[in-house]
């Protein structure tokens, strides 16, 4: 189960990478290279978020390596941070914060038709599988996103 997880939850950075690819076919190739290694859920949800707005690639470019190295750099010193007092806060009840750094990083997008369904179709699963063993429900949760996702992005080309 916990090999299934870990794929699983990693198998995202092969979405993110397919997405950003389809946005990326005139970007140069020491730049697709260059990127890769920054791909984590707030630079992916950042480069997206601008692709909408700013269709230059040169200026997509300088987002995604700013946006990349500020968040990289960030999400690695929260790490650092986290496993350096995180087991000082063990009195606080942080369990809310996961949630809500969920929702910073997909909330403005749920207007998407796309997206709403994959959170729509999730968070059901997650409901519905809450009380199946050992995370097996958050698994079943991103397998239907996942595939709800798949299914949408094949019924629309």
């Amino acid at each position: 189960m916990a090999i299934l997880t870990g794929l699983l939850v990693n198998a995202r950075l092969l979405v993110y990478s397919a997405g950003l690819a389809r946005s990326w076919p005139g970007q140069p190739r020491w730049f697709r290279i260059a990127a890769a290694p920054l791909i984590i859920d707030p630079t992916f949800a950042a480069a997206e978020r601008h692709a909408l707005e700013c269709g230059d690639a040169a200026q997509q470019r300088r987002y995604f390596i700013g946006a990349g190295l500020t968040l990289g750099a960030g999400w690695s010193a929260a790490i650092a941070v986290g496993a350096a007092v995180g087991s000082r806060l063990d009195g606080l009840d942080l369990d809310i914060v996961v949630p809500l750094c969920l929702l910073a990083l997909i909330g403005s997008s749920l207007r998407i038709s796309a997206s709403l369904l994959v959170v729509v179709v999730a968070a059901a699963v997650a409901a519905l599988a809450a009380a199946l063993p050992a995370g097996a429900g958050i698994l079943a949760a991103v397998a239907a996103g996942s595939v709800s996702g798949v299914l949408w992005d094949r019924r629309s080309r």
